[in-house]
C-alpha cells in the first residue's frame, strides 16, 4: 500500500475546496426553495380577476404543492400574528384559480384570546377576563352574581338581574324579590311591595298604585278609603291631595 505525503498548504486547500462545495450545495438548496412550486414568500398579489377562488386551511395537503405569496401581521418582535396567503393558477396569461388560506399565528393563545402587538395574549373582542379566563360578558356576570344575572348588549360594562330578581344589599348576587315583597306585605299590608332598593342593608317597601301610606306611615291603605275619609271630614266634593301633614291626610274641596 502506498502512502501519499501531503505537502504544507495542500491540506488547507483541500478543506477550502470542501467548504466551497458545501456552500454551493446549501445555496443551491436555498435557490431551489425560492423558485420551486411550494412554500411561502412575503408580499402581495392581486387575485380580483380570478374566475375561481378556493379557500384552504393552513396545514392542508394542497398547500404543500404550491407557492404562496403571504401578507403578514407581525408582533413587535417579528412573530407572525396572522396573515393571508394567495397562490394563483394562470392559463394563457389569465388567472384561472386563486387558492388562499389564513395563516395561523406563531403564538398560541387560549380559547377566546388573541395575540397583541407586544406578543402577549389578551381577551379577544367581545370577551372579558373573569377569574383568569376569557369568557363572554354575559358569562362574566353569571360568574360574579349568579345564574340569575345577565349582561345588557347596550351596556357591556354593567350586569343586571333577571326579571323578578334583585341585587342583594351587598350587591354580590342576584336574589329573588318574592321573599322581600312578601316581607313588605307582612309588615305593611297587601298593598305594599318591595321597591328593589336597599337602605342601610334593609329592604325599602312602597305602596302599590291604588294604595297610599296611612298618616302614621305604617300601613298601605287604599286611595279610595282616604278619599272617603276626606269626604266625611270636608264634604262630598273633597279629595285626598296625596300627602300627610301633622299626622293628618291633606284634603281639598272643589
Amino acid at each position: 500500500m502506498r502512502i501519499r505525503k501531503f505537502y504544507k498548504g495542500e491540506g488547507e486547500l483541500g478543506i477550502v475546496i470542501v467548504l466551497a462545495v458545501l456552500g454551493l450545495a446549501v445555496y443551491g438548496i436555498y435557490a431551489l426553495s425560492q423558485t420551486s412550486g411550494s412554500g411561502e414568500q412575503e408580499g402581495t398579489v392581486d387575485y380580483s380577476d380570478c374566475r375561481q377562488k378556493v379557500e384552504l386551511k393552513d396545514g392542508d395537503s394542497k398547500i404543500q404543492s404550491r407557492k404562496f405569496t403571504c401578507s403578514y401581521s407581525k408582533t413587535s418582535t417579528g412573530k407572525i400574528m396572522s396573515g393571508s396567503c394567495i397562490s394563483i393558477e394562470m392559463e394563457n396569461g389569465k388567472c384561472v384559480t386563486a387558492y388562499m388560506y389564513e395563516k395561523k399565528s406563531e403564538i398560541i393563545c387560549k380559547d377566546n384570546e388573541q395575540v397583541s402587538y407586544d406578543g402577549s395574549c389578551s381577551c379577544a373582542y367581545g370577551f372579558v377576563n373573569s377569574r383568569g379566563v376569557c369568557v363572554s360578558k354575559n358569562q362574566s356576570c353569571i360568574n360574579s352574581y349568579g345564574s340569575y344575572s345577565y349582561s345588557n348588549s347596550y351596556d357591556n360594562d354593567s350586569c343586571y338581574c333577571n326579571s323578578g330578581y334583585v341585587f342583594n344589599s351587598n350587591k354580590t348576587s342576584c336574589i329573588s324579590a318574592e321573599p322581600l315583597t312578601n316581607g313588605c306585605k307582612k309588615t305593611y299590608g297587601e298593598g305594599s311591595y318591595f321597591t328593589y332598593k336597599f337602605e342601610d342593608g334593609k329592604s325599602i317597601c312602597g305602596c302599590l298604585d291604588d294604595y297610599v301610606w296611612n298618616f302614621r306611615r305604617d300601613t298601605c291603605v287604599t286611595k279610595e278609603s282616604v278619599d272617603t275619609s276626606c269626604k266625611k271630614s270636608y264634604g262630598s266634593d273633597s279629595y285626598y291631595l296625596g300627602y300627610v301633614k301633622d299626622s293628618s291626610y291633606m284634603c281639598k274641596s272643589n
